[in-house]
């Protein structure tokens, strides 16, 4: 223990000499303004109505807020019930302060680490994260709450500088949990030559007017924004493919002469509506993000009209691949769908109970057998995502949480919420039978890896990422929740992910499919494809547009 304390003297005595210092200096307004301050802090009020004022607008702000509450709870945790209980140390003493410096009740617990620092810089550096203007704003009351401990006479310098690095390391960890998206916008090469539509001249758009908020027609502003545009609007009984369909072949003679582009106004579903038909047709897209989410304008980069006008005058466009399911006939084969045709096995042979080729065993390849029956109902296609099991609600969920709480918190809620609700799914892919929770499928892969999939990194991969949480695990939910806690999902047994160009999907019984976050179909057997050929989607090229403030990131 010599070599310890040996250590420490040094820093006591430093301790000591800053404390003498501040207790030397003769009474000023400053003395009130620090006891204030500090009382303020205590139990991170302070911080709690910074953050509670930072949500008031969606946006990086509120996202902001989110982390650094969020940073305040790990930090907290640590300062004060893990190191103050193994680390105990007397505060200064209260005699050798001046009575104008004291505080009316000052603190027992143990001296260090200070938990008004830890709090303080937590907050401040994960602030900082998210909006680098804001954590700046806040970085000098962040110190003078630092500062106000040892002004006070509760805490030493050492356990402030302490608590200090503890909130910053707890900010920086929140990354593990929920990692910092700098821009909304996924990377994606330029689609090459696409018509320049000044005023939306050769656009036939399709205006959703019920999706998004409930009180708003954006009716009105596609035509101000578009004024060449031809307008149609959605009809109620009819799928806005259908309604696409129809106009298009009313007007065969004009596609890429007079119709240069189709464009839609709505959420994710509209939009991949809309795309197929581009898709088939040949011709770009031009979005206009006025869902309640709008997922895939975020990942194109496209935030309202202005920049919608901005690209479709320029003729500036990034090419964007599509996901396609197709749905196979729901009434089975000849034989059984149960995924027990031979004890221990399924029908290609391999033993299902094998280990996982993820997990370094020895089963079936990740080739999907031969599908036993090539007749397709429908093709379905998706911009986002796909997915069968409890997927859809644990969306659903998230949709209506995420403006409140955020996308992350909103997110591991609604998985903990669908997980106890959930019953297992049956289902083979990848050349085998697994009993699954959900199945998850992106159109191209999601980041982070090993984590809740957030965003794209890129448009165009030509992969599927497929995700999936086992429930032949044994307290599966219970060690997703743990994973989830501890910010380890990627190294649970429960989850698996692959990146594939095709998928072939198998129920033992008919499930459901949803894409992009809404049910459309029953069956047995699905197969996922990346579509051939990439589809342009309007999008200017920032580079160009230097000065031009966006409207939202974050």
């Amino acid at each position: 223990m010599k070599w310890v304390l040996g250590l420490t003297d040094p820093v006591n005595e430093v301790d000591r000499e800053i404390s003498r210092r501040v207790a030397a200096w003769p009474p000023s307004p400053v003395d009130t303004v620090m006891k204030g301050l500090s009382t303020a802090a205590n139990h991170s009020l302070l911080w709690f109505v910074v953050a509670a004022g930072l949500s008031v607008r969606r946006g990086a702000t509120r996202k902001a807020a989110g982390r650094g509450v969020l940073a305040i709870a790990l930090a907290s945790t640590a300062a004060n019930a893990v190191c103050k209980p193994l680390l105990p140390r007397r505060r200064p003493a209260a005699a050798e302060l001046p009575a104008y410096q004291k505080l009316p009740s000052p603190p027992t617990s143990s001296s260090f680490p200070s938990g008004h620092s830890a709090s303080a810089v937590a907050f401040a550096t994960a602030v900082g994260l998210e909006s680098p203007r804001v954590g700046l704003a806040l970085a000098p009351v962040a110190a003078a709450v630092s500062y106000s401990r040892m002004h006070v006479g509760v805490h030493w310098f050492s356990d402030v500088a302490a608590g200090a690095l503890l909130g910053a390391g707890m900010a920086t960890l929140t990354q593990r949990w929920w990692p910092v998206r700098t821009t909304d916008e996924a990377r994606a090469r330029p689609a090459g030559s696409v018509p320049a539509l000044p005023d939306g001249e050769g656009v036939l758009m399709m205006v959703n007017q019920r999706s998004g908020q409930p009180d708003y027609d954006p009716l009105a502003d596609v035509v101000a924004a578009l004024p060449l545009a031809e307008i149609l609007t959605v009809q109620q009984g009819h799928s806005i493919e259908q309604q696409l369909e129809t106009a298009l072949v009313r007007r065969s003679d004009e596609v890429g002469s007079r119709v240069k582009a189709l464009g839609i106004t709505g959420g994710d579903g509209s939009v991949g509506a809309a795309a197929a038909v581009a898709h088939r047709h040949g011709l770009p897209l031009v979005v206009v993000p006025l869902g309640t989410l709008n997922h895939f304008a975020r990942d194109i980069g496209v935030y309202d009209l202005i920049e919608v006008g901005d690209a479709t005058r320029a003729g500036e466009a990034v090419a964007v691949g599509l996901g396609t399911v197709e749905v196979h006939p729901v009434d089975p084969p000849e034989g059984d769908r149960s995924g027990h045709d031979a004890p221990g096995g399924d029908r290609s042979g391999h033993d299902a109970s094998a280990p996982d080729p993820v997990r370094g065993g020895h089963s079936a390849p990740d080739q999907a057998p031969a599908p036993h029956d090539e007749a397709v109902v429908r093709t379905r296609t998706f911009v986002n995502t796909a997915s069968i099991g409890s997927y859809p609600e644990l969306v659903r969920l998230r949709e209506r949480w995420q403006p409140r709480y955020g996308k992350w918190p909103a997110f591991v809620a609604a998985l903990l919420v669908v997980l106890r609700r959930a019953k297992p799914v049956r289902v083979r892919f990848l050349g085998r039978w697994r009993t699954v929770w959900f199945l998850f499928v992106g159109n191209g892969p999601y980041h982070p890896r090993g984590m809740v999939p957030a965003w794209r990194p890129t448009l165009d991969s030509g992969l599927l990422d497929v995700r999936w949480l086992r429930a032949d695990v044994r307290f599966s939910r219970l060690r997703v929740a743990a994973a989830l806690i501890l910010g380890a999902l990627g190294h649970s047994r429960v989850y698996e992910q692959r990146e594939v160009p095709e998928l072939d999907v198998e129920l033992a019984v008919p499930g459901m499919l949803a894409t992009d976050g809404e049910v459309v179909e029953t069956s047995g057997r699905y197969t996922f494809r990346v579509a051939d050929g990439a589809v342009p989607v309007y999008r200017r090229d920032e580079r160009h547009w230097q000065g031009r403030p966006r409207p939202f990131v974050g």
